[in-house]
């Protein structure tokens, strides 16, 4: 049973518990890819004009687990081509 599903389950057992879980693993997620969105972005890796907030929900949103439980777990992709449409999608997004 893929994670996310897993979870759904827990949530509907203890949903205050679930909730707290979900909350700091979201706010830790978030953390993480400001850290990673400000890096690119004083290193000159971003395109011109794209602020820190919004490379920070695409990289989150990118690097979620649920990517690649739908395409690598759910419909077979090859761990190769997952991760070229990863880099691709990210490049396209935030690079010039």
């Amino acid at each position: 049973m893929p994670r996310s599903s897993r979870f759904a389950q827990c949530s509907v057992i203890r949903p205050s518990s679930s909730r707290n879980q979900w909350e700091a693993l979201r706010d830790e997620g978030l953390a993480g890819m400001t850290m990673l969105g400000r890096h690119l972005h004083q290193t000159g890796q971003l395109r011109a004009g794209i602020g820190l907030d919004e490379v920070r929900d695409l990289l989150w949103n990118y690097l979620a687990i649920d990517h690649y439980e739908r395409l690598v777990l759910s419909q077979g992709w090859a761990h190769e081509r997952y991760a070229r449409w990863l880099a691709g999608a990210i490049t396209g997004a935030l690079c010039p």
